[in-house]
């Protein structure tokens, strides 16, 4: 079968790829996978900022959740 697809060789899966972005929340590194995003309604905010706010936080694995 000539056009099945290959399978490629030395990728990483997401939940193996480490990012640099910290959990807020227990400040670990996270995954590619574990990253979820909240949308939060700010309280006090200045005019002119954004009436929400996106929260980056662990989607599991979190150790203070």
């Amino acid at each position: 079968m000539a056009n099945n697809l290959k399978e490629s060789k030395g990728v990483l899966s997401q939940k193996e790829i480490m990012t640099g972005i910290r959990c807020p929340v227990c400040h670990q590194l996270m995954r590619q996978n574990e990253i979820g995003v909240e949308i939060a309604f700010r309280h006090a905010r200045k005019p002119g900022e954004p009436k929400r706010e996106r929260i980056v936080k662990h989607t599991k694995n979190c150790k203070a959740a």
